[in-house]
């Protein structure tokens, strides 16, 4: 427990729409990564509000320490990925790149985004975009498909995706 108060009571409640307070969550975290365990136990919580909110502090937290996805790349591949809450895939996308992966699990990540590329979810198809440049930064073998990836994005009917495929242009 942190503090007076549990990642779970401080994610739990309020608008789906609103992020609650995953930005002092993934601070915490940041400045104590031994607390990396209960955030993990927030994102198994069945509360649709704390799930989502505890993978937004996650990938918060993994994009400047990510040792903290150590141990959890199946459940990212795997469930994250499969989740019904877009607001939750919304993180998969950016996360996979900084995982740790062998060469099955590449191909298995590979996989994976370019599933999330086809997700209904604009938000989902930019940030799967910008992690399969990022995976291909790390697996120079993998340029060409970031290359197609970014090719096929920037015809996307949605703005969003084309201007995150202008962005990353390689």
């Amino acid at each position: 427990m942190t503090g007076d108060r549990s990642f779970i009571s401080m994610l739990a409640g309020g608008r789906r729409q609103s992020i609650g307070e995953s930005d002092a969550v993934a601070q915490q975290v940041r400045s104590q990564p031994d607390l990396a365990g209960e955030l993990w136990e927030a994102i198994a919580f069945p509360d649709p509000l704390v799930h989502m909110r505890a993978v937004d502090a996650l990938e918060k937290v993994s994009a400047s320490r990510p040792e903290v996805l150590v141990g959890h790349e199946q459940e990212i591949l795997e469930d994250l990925t499969a989740s019904k809450l877009a607001e939750v895939r919304w993180h998969v996308g950016l996360m996979i790149p900084r995982l740790q992966l062998d060469a099955r699990r590449v191909s298995v990540a590979v996989a994976v985004l370019e599933r999330l590329l086809t997700d209904r979810s604009r938000i989902v198809q930019a940030n799967a975009l910008e992690g399969i440049v990022r995976l291909a930064d790390a697996h120079p073998e993998l340029a060409h498909l970031a290359d197609a990836a970014i090719s096929t994005a920037s015809q996307s009917p949605h703005a969003s995706v084309r201007a995150r495929a202008r962005r990353l242009t390689r």
